[in-house]
């Protein structure tokens, strides 16, 4: 297992939480940026997608 991969959750809980609060002190939901994906199916390696537009 990658040091990255093992370091996956830690990484996403951090972003999720620091660009959670704005300077009003309001909460938005989170956003998915791209995804980073080890191994994924037939796909070998690392792949990312990403990344993604604002929808609603």
């Amino acid at each position: 297992m990658p040091a990255d991969r093992a370091s996956l959750s830690t990484r996403l809980s951090a972003g999720a939480s620091a660009g959670a609060s704005s300077t009003l002190g309001t909460r938005s939901s989170g956003r998915i940026v791209r995804l980073e994906m080890y191994n994924f199916k037939s796909y070998s390696g690392r792949r990312v997608v990403g990344p993604f537009k604002n929808f609603t």
